[in-house]
């Protein structure tokens, strides 16, 4: 999760509603790019979060599911990140 709340402006819709406007300012990883190789040559990889909250790993023609441990430990080149709760 990533929470922005401190970092943002409130608006007068949010402070009357508790700050619950559109979810807040709380975020939630579904998706990483990584770079794998260097500045001048490489491969890129994604791994994305399903709605069950599984993480599977797409390298080219190949797919397979990976642990969210291995998510947060690659290196990230691009984060995408989705509004947590919509309510």
């Amino acid at each position: 999760m990533l929470d922005l709340s401190q970092y943002c402006c409130v608006s007068p819709e949010e402070q009357e509603s508790g700050g619950r406007v559109f979810g807040g300012h709380v975020y939630q990883l579904f998706a990483v790019v990584c770079h794998i190789g260097s500045v001048n040559t490489g491969h890129y990889i994604s791994m994305v979060k399903n709605r069950e909250g599984l993480w599977f790993k797409f390298d080219d023609a190949t797919v397979t599911m990976v642990s969210q441990d291995e998510v947060l430990n690659s290196r990230a080149y691009l984060l995408f990140y989705i509004i947590n709760d919509i309510s």
